[in-house]
C-alpha cells in the first residue's frame, strides 16, 4: 500500500517529489566546507546501497564465475531459467532497499545513501535506447523514504554504459572499459545523467551527482591508455547537466579506484566536491595516510568526502571515520548489508543450500530445479531487513558512541598533549600510526584482542573520545598487561586498575558520561602498562544510588505504589546458603521485548461505547497513557465476529468469492473508534488481527460455530480475505502489523471456531496466505501462527517450522494459556523448547484470561498472581510480546452471544458509568508500565523459589526488575548489581517493579 501511494505522489518532471516528508534544504560547496541553505555545516555520514540495482559478487558469496552483475545474472537463468529468472531480479529489487532499510538507517544516525547505480537498469543497451521504467520507479521511491526520514541521496553511477573499468564493480559488457574506448558510450552516459538532473532538478533530499565510480584501474593498463579522457570527459557531462540543473553538487573521483588526483588541477565547477575511497586491508590492521588528500583539500579549497570505507572490522572503522572527521570530511560505508557477514551493519542469511549455487560460479555445477526454486525464493525473503541479523558493534564504531569496544590505539588525533602524552617524541609507532610517537606494538590476534596494544609508561597517557547517547552510568572493563598501576579519568571521576603480570581483563566500578562527546583519558601512573581494549558496556542509569520501588500487595491498599525504597549500597561477600539473594548480570541479554497489552474486542468496544465521557477518558488513560496509567502499546483485533461480540457476522456476503460485498460496515459503530482513541492515546499502537472462523459458506459444517473445516476450493479467497481486511483497515487509519491464521485451529467451541491441523495450517500458510501477501505488497504483515495453547506449542512449532517454504513466512509463534483447563500447570518447558529449537522465530503470547465470571470473585487476589506468573515466565522463555484478552468487559463479563463471559483487567458498570479495576490490572501494569518498547532481558537470579524474578534493560539503559512472591510469607533478600547489594523486603502475596 506504501509503495502505491508513494509511486501515486511522485511527480516524474523538474518539479521535484511531492510527498509529504521533512524538509531538507539544497546544499552546496563553500570553500572547504559543504553546508545547507541556511548557511550551517552537514559532515556527510552515510551508507552505500550497494548490491542492489549493481549486484556485486563478493556479496552472494560467489567466486570468479559469478564475479560481476552479468555472470551472476547469468547463474540465476540456469538455475531458474528465463522467466522465473526476470521475476525473480524484480522481486530481489523490490525487497532488497524498501521504505524499512531508509527508516533504519535514519534511525541509527546517519544523514544520506549513496545508491550504486546500473546504467543498464535505467537505459536500454541498443537501438533506440530508450530509457527504462523500473530503475528510475525504483530511484523515485528511494527518494521520497530518504526525503521523508530526512536522508540526502549521493546518485552514485556505479556501472556507466560501456564499463568504466572492466572490472567486476562495473557492468562492462565485454570486461573492457568501453565507455571510453567507444564514443558512442559517453554519448548516452550524457543523455542518462541529463535525464536524471532533469528528474530531480529540484528536490533537495538529493545532495550531489557522483559522475562514475572508482574510473580506470592502473593495474589492467586501462589508466594508463584512458586517463587523459576522463576529465575532458568530467567537464563535459557538467556542462550539459548543468543546462538542466543549476543547483546540485558534483563529487568527482580520480582513476584508479577514485584515488589517483593528478587530474585535478583545478575545480571544473564551483559546486563540486573531491572523492576517494579508502579500505585498510593489512595484517595487522594499518591506519593508512591520508594526509596527500588532507594537502589538496586545502591546496584546492575544496570540500573531501570518502564515498567508499569500509570492508573490515570495528577496529578500522571507529579509527577511519574519526580520521576524516578530524580532517573535515565526510563518508559513506559500504555497503549496509551483505551476505554471512559480521562486518556490515546487517547481515544477510544465506539460504539453506547456498553453498550449491555459490559452488556453480566456481565449477558450473549447480543445484537441481527444485531445490533452486526453493532457494532463490529464501533468498528474497531473507534479503529483507527484517529478516537479516543487525550488529550494532559495527555502527557504534563508526559512529564512536556508546556501548562499543574501544581499542586502545584508537586515540585522538589532536596531536602531543591534546591526544597523546609521552616521553621520547622520536621514536614511532612499530604498527598501525607509524608516524607517531605512541607505542603501538602487535600483540598477535584473536576473538578476544585485536591484534595491537599501546604501551604506556609512568606518566605518559592517551585520550579518546567517545560519544555517549544520553548522561548516565556505563560498565567499564579493560584489558591489560605489565607491572604498574592505570588510571582511567573521565569527567573528573578516576578508577584505577592494577597490571600484575599477564593479559587480564578487568571488571572496573561504573562511570558517569555525560550526553555527547567525553574524554576518556588513560595514564599510567605507576610502572609500564599495555592496553588492549576498553570494552564500555551497556548503560545502568542507578545502579548505586537509590532505588524506585513499585508494589501491589495483598491485604494493603498498594496498588503499583510507589514505596520508600533502602539508599545503602555495601560490597557483598560469597553468599551463603542461608542468604536470600537475587543476582543481575546486564551484560548478559536475551530477547528484544516489543510490546505489552490486550484485545480490543467488540465487547470491549461496545463497553466502551456505553460509558460517560468521562469514563471513556478514565479507561483510555489508565490502560493506554504510559505515564498516567500502565502504558499498553500492543493489543489484537478479532477478524469478524467473535465469542466475545455481541452478535454473529461476516464481512462478506454468501458465496461472494470474489469478495466484492466486503465490507467494514459492523466495525464502524464501535470498534474501529475505539481502537483509534486507544491509539491516539497510547501514541501509537502494534496491532494484529485474528480470526475465529472463516465464513461459514467456506466451511465443511456451513457454520461460523462449532469448529468445522476450512473447504479447500476456498483456501485462496481466505487468503484473499486477509489482505482485504488489512487493505480496509489501513484506509480506515488502522495499520495492522501482524495476523494470526486462526484463533485457536484445534479447538472445537460453541462460538466462533475452525480446525487446522498442523499440516493444514503449515500448507496454508506456505501454499496461499504467505504468498498472497507477499504478491499483495504486504510483506511486512507478520504471520504469528498456531495461536493456541502451549501443550501442543512443540508439535505445531516443528510441524511448521522444519518446512523451509513455511518457515520463510512464519515470523513467529503465538500462544495461550489455557491449557490449564486439564488440571496442568502452564507449560512453560515447550515455551522454552521452541524458543532453544527455533531462535529465530518470535514467541508472542496472544491470549489470556480468567473464565467463568462471577462479581463475587472480582476482588480474588489470584486473578492478578495468574498474571504475575505467566507473564514472568513467559519473558523467561524468550517471549517478545504479551496480549491479554479484552482491554474491557461489562459488569457481567461480556458481551458474549454464547454466554462464555470472563473476567477483564478493568469492568465497567453501564448502568453507573464506573470502572472496577481488578487486581490482574495492576499485575499487567507492574511490567507494562516500566518495560518500554526496545528493552532487552537481562541475566536475572535468584535462590529461592518463593520469590521469581525476570529484569529487563530499557534502552535509555534503566534496569526493570520484577519480583513475585505468591506465598505467605514476608522475604527480605539482597539485591545485588556489579559487586554491590542492597537489600529489600518482599511482603506476601505481591508483585514489585524495581527500577535502578
Amino acid at each position: 500500500m506504501l509503495l502505491k501511494k508513494l509511486s501515486i505522489l511522485i511527480m516524474f518532471a523538474c518539479s521535484g517529489l511531492v510527498v509529504s516528508a521533512q524538509t531538507l534544504s539544497f546544499l552546496h560547496v563553500e570553500n572547504q566546507d559543504i553546508v545547507n541553505e541556511q548557511g550551517q555545516k552537514v559532515l556527510l555520514r552515510g551508507v552505500g546501497l550497494g548490491n542492489w540495482l549493481l549486484p556485486e559478487g563478493y556479496m552472494w558469496k560467489f567466486g570468479n564465475e559469478g564475479d560481476r552483475p552479468r555472470k551472476i545474472e547469468a547463474i540465476v537463468t540456469a538455475h531458474l531459467g528465463p522467466n522465473k529468472a526476470k521475476e525473480f531480479w524484480t522481486q530481489f529489487r523490490k525487497n532488497y532497499i524498501t521504505e524499512a532499510d531508509i527508516r533504519r538507517i535514519a534511525e541509527l544516525g546517519y544523514n544520506s545513501v549513496r545508491p550504486a547505480l546500473n546504467a543498464r537498469l535505467f537505459m536500454e543497451e541498443t537501438k533506440p535506447y530508450n530509457f527504462v521504467n523500473e530503475g528510475f520507479e525504483l530511484l523515485d521511491n528511494l527518494i521520497a523514504w530518504c526525503k521523508k526520514y530526512g536522508l540526502y541521496v549521493i546518485i552514485d553511477m556505479h556501472g556507466a554504459p560501456g564499463g568504466q573499468t572492466g572490472q567486476n564493480i562495473d557492468d562492462s559488457p565485454n570486461d573492457l572499459p568501453e565507455l571510453f574506448s567507444k564514443p558512442q558510450n559517453q554519448e548516452l552516459l550524457v543523455k542518462l545523467w541529463v535525464k536524471i538532473a532533469r528528474r530531480y532538478c529540484n528536490e533537495p533530499t538529493v545532495a550531489a551527482y557522483d559522475l562514475l565510480n572508482e574510473p580506470l584501474p592502473e593495474r589492467t593498463g586501462a589508466a594508463d591508455q584512458h586517463k587523459d579522457k576522463l576529465m575532458p570527459l568530467y567537464e563535459r557531462l557538467i556542462k550539459e547537466i548543468r543546462k538542466v540543473d543549476k543547483k546540485h553538487m558534483f563529487t568527482l573521483e580520480g582513476y584508479n579506484w577514485a584515488n589517483n588526483w593528478s587530474i585535478f588541477t583545478k575545480i571544473p565547477d564551483k559546486n563540486t566536491f573531491l572523492q576517494f575511497h579508502y579500505y585498510c586491508w593489512d595484517n595487522p590492521d594499518n591506519l593508512n595516510d591520508i594526509s596527500h588528500y588532507v594537502a589538496r583539500q586545502h591546496e584546492l579549497n575544496v570540500p573531501v568526502w570518502v564515498g567508499e570505507t569500509g570492508e573490515r572490522n570495528s577496529t578500522i572503522y571507529y579509527a577511519t571515520t574519526q580520521y576524516f572527521e578530524k580532517n573535515n570530511i565526510g563518508w559513506s560505508f559500504w555497503p549496509w548489508k551483505k551476505m554471512d557477514t559480521t562486518n556490515t551493519p546487517y547481515s544477510i542469511k544465506s539460504p539453506a543450500g547456498w553453498q550449491a549455487v555459490a559452488e556453480y560460479s566456481r565449477n558450473g555445477r549447480g543445484a537441481t530445479a527444485p531445490d533452486a526454486e526453493r532457494i532463490f525464493a529464501e533468498l528474497l525473503e531473507n534479503i529483507k531487513l527484517e529478516n537479516c541479523v543487525y550488529y550494532p558493534d559495527v555502527v557504534n564504531a563508526m559512529l564512536r558512541r556508546l556501548p562499543l569496544k574501544l581499542e586502545a590505539e584508537n586515540y585522538g588525533h589532536d596531536g602531543y598533549g591534546r591526544s597523546y602524552v609521552v616521553r621520547d617524541t622520536t621514536v614511532r609507532a612499530a604498527t598501525y600510526r607509524k608516524r607517531e610517537p605512541v607505542r603501538i606494538e602487535s600483540v598477535g590476534s584473536g576473538r578476544r584482542t585485536s591484534g595491537q596494544a599501546v604501551t604506556l609508561a609512568d606518566g605518559e597517557w592517551t585520550a579518546y573520545a567517545i560519544n555517549s547517547p544520553t548522561a548516565q552510568k556505563w560498565h567499564v572493563a579493560v584489558r591489560i598487561r605489565g607491572f604498574g598501576q592505570l588510571r582511567l579519568s573521565v569527567n573528573g571521576q578516576s578508577v584505577t586498575a592494577e597490571a600484575t603480570g599477564e593479559w587480564t581483563e578487568m571488571q572496573l566500578p561504573l562511570l558517569d558520561f555525560s550526553a555527547g562527546i567525553n574524554e576518556l583519558r588513560a595514564e599510567a601512573v605507576r610502572g609500564e602498562v599495555q592496553i588492549d581494549w576498553f570494552n564500555i558496556d551497556r548503560p545502568v542509569t542507578a545502579a548505586a544510588g537509590t532505588p524506585q520501588i513499585f508494589v501491589t500487595a495483598k491485604d494493603t491498599e498498594l496498588r503499583l505504589s510507589e514505596i520508600a525504597a533502602p539508599t545503602e549500597w555495601r560490597h557483598y561477600r560469597q553468599p551463603t546458603e542461608r542468604d536470600v539473594f537475587v543476582w543481575l548480570d546486564p551484560q548478559n541479554t536475551f530477547q528484544t521485548v516489543i510490546g505489552i497489552g490486550g484485545a480490543l474486542t467488540d465487547a470491549a468496544a461496545e463497553t466502551f461505547a456505553k460509558l460517560p465521557k468521562a469514563a471513556q477518558q478514565e479507561f483510555l488513560t489508565a490502560c493506554f497513557d504510559r505515564e498516567k496509567g500502565i502504558g499498553y502499546n500492543f493489543g489484537r483485533i478479532n477478524i469478524a465476529s467473535c465469542d466475545f461480540s455481541s452478535d454473529t457476522y461476516a464481512y462478506v456476503a454468501d458465496n461472494d468469492s470474489l469478495l466484492e460485498t466486503f465490507s467494514l460496515a459492523h466495525d464502524e459503530k464501535y470498534k474501529i473508534p475505539f481502537i483509534k482513541a486507544a491509539s491516539v492515546t497510547a501514541g501509537g499502537l502494534r496491532l494484529f488481527a485474528s480470526p475465529w472462523s472463516p465464513p461459514a459458506w467456506m466451511k465443511d459444517n456451513n457454520d461460523l460455530l462449532h469448529g468445522g473445516r476450512l473447504l479447500d476450493r476456498y483456501r485462496q479467497t481466505w487468503a484473499n480475505h486477509f489482505v482485504k481486511f488489512i487493505r480496509e483497515y489501513e484506509a480506515s487509519g488502522i495499520p495492522i502489523w501482524g495476523i494470526t491464521p486462526q484463533n485457536e485451529p484445534m479447538a472445537t467451541q460453541k462460538w466462533e471456531s475452525c480446525i487446522f491441523t498442523a499440516e493444514d495450517e503449515r500448507d496454508f500458510i506456505k501454499g496461499y496466505l504467505g504468498p498472497t501477501l507477499l504478491r499483495s505488497g504486504l510483506r511486512n504483515t507478520r504471520i504469528i501462527a498456531w495461536d493456541h495453547n502451549r501443550d501442543l506449542l512443540y508439535q505445531r512449532a516443528s510441524v511448521l517450522l522444519n518446512d523451509p517454504v513455511a518457515a520463510r513466512y512464519i515470523w513467529g509463534i503465538g500462544f495461550h494459556w489455557y491449557e490449564t483447563w486439564t488440571g496442568s500447570d502452564m507449560q512453560f518447558d515447550n515455551l522454552k523448547l521452541v524458543a532453544d529449537v527455533f531462535p529465530d522465530k518470535a514467541l508472542v503470547f496472544t491470549e489470556g484470561c480468567a473464565e467463568t465470571f462471577n462479581m463475587k470473585n472480582v476482588n480474588n487476589w489470584r486473578l492478578g498472581e495468574r498474571y504475575g506468573y505467566s507473564m514472568l515466565n513467559d519473558f523467561n522463555c524468550g517471549t517478545v510480546a504479551w496480549t491479554d484478552w479484552n482491554v474491557l468487559l461489562d459488569e457481567q463479563g461480556g458481551p458474549n452471544h454464547v454466554g462464555n463471559f470472563c473476567f477483564a483487567p478493568l469492568h465497567a458498570d453501564t448502568k453507573t458509568g464506573k470502572l472496577l479495576y481488578t487486581n490482574s490490572y495492576y499485575y499487567i501494569g507492574h511490567f507494562s508500565k516500566f518495560i518500554r518498547e526496545g528493552a532487552v532481558r537481562i541475566a536475572c537470579s535468584a535462590n529461592r523459589d518463593k520469590i521469581q524474578t525476570t529484569a529487563f534493560l530499557n534502552p535509555d539503559g534503566q534496569i526493570v526488575l520484577i519480583v513475585l512472591n505468591t506465598s505467605d510469607d514476608r522475604i527480605a533478600f539482597n539485591l545485588c548489581l556489579f559487586g554491590k547489594a542492597v537489600t529489600v523486603e518482599s511482603r506476601p502475596h505481591s508483585i514489585m517493579s524495581i527500577l535502578l
